[in-house]
């Protein structure tokens, strides 16, 4: 099996470029990018607070210091605020993964045959 040539590599990147769409500064793969990135750091946060506060709870339990139980409860009071900016991050991404990105928009919003059409290529019917 031959591997493909540095050109023909080249020339595959420079054919997906035209498929997102414009997106000031960083580009769109960049813009996706970064809130991706974003929402999960949130989310990781979102999954690992609870666990910490029980823990944190625990310790205060079992050893009577309410430095633990006050941090616990410190910790609980960023949930909110997390849970909030989880769910805006993730509309985020959808809003430009959707609206930014051409060829997933093109893709969720035209069906199969017109966008076939389109291309050139027979219809779903076989040309017919």
């Amino acid at each position: 099996m031959t591997e493909p040539s540095l050109v023909a590599l080249l020339q595959a990147a420079a054919d997906t470029a035209g498929a997102y769409g414009r997106f000031p500064g960083i580009g769109a793969r960049g813009a996706v990018w970064i809130a991706a990135e974003v929402h999960l750091m949130f989310a990781a946060f979102v999954l690992g607070v609870p666990m910490f506060a029980v823990v944190t709870e625990l310790i205060g339990i079992v050893g009577k210091d309410a430095r633990y139980d006050k941090l616990s409860k410190e910790f609980t009071r960023l949930l909110v605020f997390a849970y909030s900016a989880t769910a805006l991050w993730g509309g985020l991404l959808l809003l430009i993964a959707v609206g930014d990105v051409q060829s997933a928009a093109a893709y969720l919003r035209v069906p199969r045959e017109v966008q076939k059409e389109a291309d050139g290529e027979e219809g779903a019917n076989g040309g017919e």
